[in-house]
């Protein structure tokens, strides 16, 4: 119903797993003062192609699934507390993502036969915990890559499969703990590499 709120404050939803009949959105609401952001905190979100979304105005996220183009806005994963996302068959585009922004923070992304378009960095562990998985055809890019950016984050990519392209660094364990494996026929590019 168009006028009805479902309040939902943590775990996870799941909504229509399986079916066509239902069109849904979720309202994800960014950090107060922050509204050039888009955060997914204490949330996690699925993106799947047979479903849509709405993007609403620049106070408020419409999530629901299918693509999803942020254009220069950026994208953090678990900003103050913890969020997560799934792409699965569908496209996720923005500027710079963050997994993990603050300390004490936990940001899980999962592409899995999707893409995920950064335009410029992607931070797994930015002052806190990101893991980030890339399967089953999967592709993610970013101009640079971090894997545990900031002293005492922690980050960890899994390319099981799919493909992690970077069009200049990557930095596996810049200042904070970073672990990166590639498996399965999985894909890892870039110019410069370092680790630790």
């Amino acid at each position: 119903n168009s006028v009805s709120t479902w309040d939902h404050q943590s775990d996870s939803v799941r909504l229509n797993p399986g079916t066509t009949d239902l069109t849904y959105q979720f309202e994800v609401v960014p950090n107060s003062g922050l509204l050039a952001l888009s955060f997914i905190d204490n949330t996690y979100v699925d993106l799947n192609a047979s479903d849509i979304w709405t993007w609403g105005d620049t106070s408020h996220d419409f999530w629901g699934t299918g693509n999803r183009d942020l254009g220069t806005e950026d994208l953090t994963i678990g900003d103050t507390g913890s969020g997560g996302m799934a792409v699965t068959n569908a496209t996720v585009s923005n500027r710079t993502g963050y997994l993990g922004y603050g300390s004490g923070s936990e940001g899980t992304v999962l592409v899995d036969g999707g893409t995920w378009n950064n335009s410029y960095y992607l931070w797994v562990g930015g002052d806190g915990t990101g893991t980030l998985t890339v399967q089953n055809s999967g592709t993610v890019s970013t101009i640079n890559g971090y894997v545990g950016y900031l002293a005492g984050s922690s980050g960890t990519v899994l390319v099981d499969g799919g493909t992690w392209n970077n069009s200049h660094n990557l930095w596996v364990g810049e200042y904070g703990t970073g672990e990166l494996t590639v498996q399965n026929s999985g894909t890892v590019s870039n110019p410069n590499g370092y680790v630790g």
